[in-house]
């Protein structure tokens, strides 16, 4: 299947490599908080190991857009285990800031399990189809819109990370 009979997961799929390149940039900049998270539930939170996930993130976020396909599956493992990681934090501690972002301090919310768990499901989606990237030189006007609705999604999801987070937290913005 090319990404023209699906055109409706390109979009969404770029957001979700959009999130992981941002995530990722985010913990390599600031490690601190995702490594205390990770210390919280017994998993190595050192600057390394933290430095080493956001390559991780960033990797599989850039080689979702430019390969795509077979790379989606890596983009899909990724958000699985950022589940797995959050749903693991919402037993340990509510207190603890999860990290996702890099310097920020929300606490980890049920929103990061679903958010994750949605992201991984729409990245299996995309096992089999092509780049993203592809799509933009075809049709400029389709790829414009494609990129800045895909921008949108993300930063979106970002906002709706941090807000129930907060609430979470006590903090009304």
């Amino acid at each position: 299947m090319a990404w023209p009979e699906a055109g409706w997961l390109a979009g969404p799929f770029l957001a979700c490599c959009l999130l992981l390149v941002r995530s990722g940039s985010g913990k390599w900049v600031e490690p601190s908080v995702t490594g205390r998270a990770a210390d919280a539930i017994g998993l190595p939170g050192s600057r390394a190991a933290v430095r080493t996930l956001a390559a991780v993130e960033v990797a599989a976020g850039i080689a979702g857009v430019v390969v795509g396909g077979a790379a989606a599956a890596a983009v899909a493992v990724v958000f699985a285990a950022l589940a797995g990681v959050a749903w693991r934090l919402t037993r340990h501690d509510v207190a603890v800031p999860c990290g996702c972002l890099g310097a920020t301090d929300t606490p980890v919310s049920f929103t990061h399990i679903v958010v994750n768990l949605a992201a991984a499901a729409c990245a299996l989606g995309a096992i089999g189809l092509g780049a993203p990237w592809r799509r933009i030189p075809t049709t400029p006007l389709l790829g414009l819109s494609l990129v800045i609705s895909s921008v949108t999604i993300a930063y979106l999801v970002e906002v709706l990370m941090e807000a129930t987070g907060s609430r979470k937290k006590g903090i009304v913005r």
